[in-house]
């Protein structure tokens, strides 16, 4: 007999069932069962293999680093991505191939993980300079240990952008003018600085709800696709019209247009309020 690599596993003899003794037909039973046994053992282990090669497939085609560590923060596998960012593991334990410590992180997971809990967190490699979002969870293995599975997602651009954006943000809010985002196909805004929520009297929460021609009398949907398309054109125009707040009180507006391309195309609006310069004309 042989397993499925091919390996010997033991010899069946076959005899006529009149030419043995009771005796012999239970031995011959009982070696019959224990075969059977060891030809679905090595069955169920060709199973778990294929298993875990698939599992190793997938981890190794991902896109993020993975890596798995067993309870004496002995590393066990990483995928290519982690061999990237941080080289050959090279027998090293986790603290010291992540982190270049002698001794457990102060702020590992790996207790929490192996007690049953898929932690989420954000951290800083000094070693890499980059910031990851890591997602932890327990891997129970075959033989009833567990071990700590880790999905590291590189999240630097992402950070960058957001800071980015949140120092855009304060600068927009800053301004003595009124900023608006516009989509030039539906006319609804995108965004607005605080400045221009202020003057309209609307919320934030109330934003997505609204329409140029929902503030601007002297546009209806029609005469905005004409805007539109001269924009398209032009690049930018500016108008002259009137606001009009929640409560239908209007102001007089000088609104600066522009048409910017970028991830898609958005209409950028700079409003400034001119009723003082009105009123000035108005007493000359």
């Amino acid at each position: 007999l042989q397993d499925t690599n091919g390996e010997p596993i033991g010899v069946l003899a076959l005899f006529s069932k009149q030419s043995i003794t009771p005796e012999e037909d239970a031995m011959l039973e009982g070696i019959a069962g224990i075969t059977a046994h060891v030809i679905q053992t090595a069955k169920v282990e060709e199973e778990l293999k294929m298993e875990r090669d698939k599992l190793t497939n997938i981890m190794e085609s991902m896109g993020d680093g993975v890596y798995i560590v067993n309870q004496a923060y002995d590393i066990e596998y990483v995928n290519p991505v982690i061999e990237r960012e941080f080289g050959p593991v090279e027998g090293r334990k986790c603290y010291k191939y992540f982190y270049d410590r002698d001794e457990v992180c102060p702020w590992c997971k790996n207790k929490e993980v192996l007690a049953g809990k898929t932690v989420r967190w954000e951290g800083y490699s000094v070693k890499t300079n980059k910031t990851y979002e890591r997602i932890a969870t327990p891997l129970h293995n075959y033989d009833g240990s567990i071990s700590k599975l880790e999905i590291v997602h590189d999240v630097t651009e992402r950070k960058r952008a957001e800071q980015e954006l949140a120092l855009f943000r304060a600068l927009l809010d800053r301004s003595n003018d009124a900023i608006e985002v516009v989509d030039p196909e539906t006319g609804r805004f995108l965004d607005m600085n605080e400045k221009a929520l202020l003057d309209l009297n609307y919320s934030r929460e109330e934003l997505p709800f609204l329409r140029v021609w929902d503030i601007d009398p002297a546009v209806d949907q029609p005469s905005f696709t004409k805007i539109i398309e001269g924009l398209r054109k032009s690049g930018s125009i500016i108008w002259n019209s009137h606001h009009q707040r929640k409560d239908g009180s209007k102001f007089p507006v000088e609104i600066n247009i522009k048409y910017v391309q970028l991830d898609r195309d958005y209409v950028i609006t700079v409003v400034r309020d001119v009723t003082e310069r009105k009123r000035a004309q108005a007493d000359l």
